[in-house]
């Protein structure tokens, strides 16, 4: 049976998308494999659903774990809408939003905007590299971030980013940060004060609503009593004896401890 160069074509060409799609599927990428593994802390409760502890996991980082079934919608959509507004339309690079930025750079003549994705920011935490602007290291990130989503759904890509993106004041993930700068459950802030926390990411250090109030409100487009309602949070130490009775008892064969513990 003869096959016409059409077909041939169609044929080539879509066997060269399934080889590519397998490579980056399965190709191994061992910093993943790490990250995959990362602890995160132990919130500790009383039997009456008070706050005991919040294990840190690594010199103090408090980095708690949420599914993000659990996350609220607002807070999704918020950090989406701040970071990446075509998440869900792009597949782990958006080359519209970098060459923006790359124009808007050029104007400023300094960085005032970078055009990764969620997908590439959560390559940059899964690979981090301080400083690195390089040429390579960008191709670096897009090439990570398409195997990334080769490998994971959209919301597996976004749970991980919630829960790992760093916030500066030994937190990451946003339930720790909604803790961290402003004493409660992610679930009990309000819509301003997301949008404070969706912009720290960015500039840990200059938009820190609690050293940097006017800056942080003025780049999340809130009030300035958003940004400025912020302070560090203190957290508990309650029956550190009985805890770590506990944590021998709860931990499991590959040494680590469950998301939340609950004290009887």
């Amino acid at each position: 049976m003869k096959i016409s160069k059409q077909k041939l074509a169609a044929i080539i060409i879509l066997s060269l998308i399934v080889g590519l799609y397998l490579f980056l599927r399965f190709s191994p990428y061992p910093a993943f494999e790490i990250f995959k593994q990362q602890n995160y802390s132990t919130s500790i409760y009383d039997c009456n659903g008070q706050l005991v502890q919040v294990l840190p996991v690594d010199d103090g980082l408090r980095r708690e774990w949420t599914p993000l079934k659990k996350i609220p919608s607002e807070v999704k959509k918020i950090f989406i809408k701040a970071e990446d507004k075509r998440f869900y339309f792009h597949w782990g690079v958006d080359y519209g939003a970098i060459a923006k930025a790359a124009l808007q750079n050029a104007k400023a003549k300094r960085i005032v905007r970078g055009g990764s994705t969620i997908t590439m920011q959560l390559v940059k935490i899964i690979s981090p590299s301080a400083g690195s602007r390089t040429i390579s290291k960008k191709l670096s990130d897009i090439f990570n971030a398409y195997r990334l989503e080769a490998r994971l759904t959209k919301n597996q890509i976004l749970e991980l980013y919630l829960n790992s993106v760093p916030f500066g004041m030994n937190c990451a993930g946003v339930t720790s940060a909604a803790r961290s700068f402003y004493g409660t459950e992610l679930s009990k802030l309000s819509t301003d004060q997301v949008k404070c926390l969706s912009v720290i990411p960015r500039r840990p250090v200059a938009y820190n609503p609690i050293q940097n109030p006017k800056a942080c409100a003025d780049c999340a487009g809130v009030p300035l009593e958003a940004a400025a309602s912020a302070y560090l949070y203190e957290y508990p130490f309650y029956m550190p004896h009985y805890v770590n009775y506990l944590k021998k008892q709860a931990i499991d064969r590959n040494g680590k401890l469950p998301h939340t513990l609950k004290l009887k």
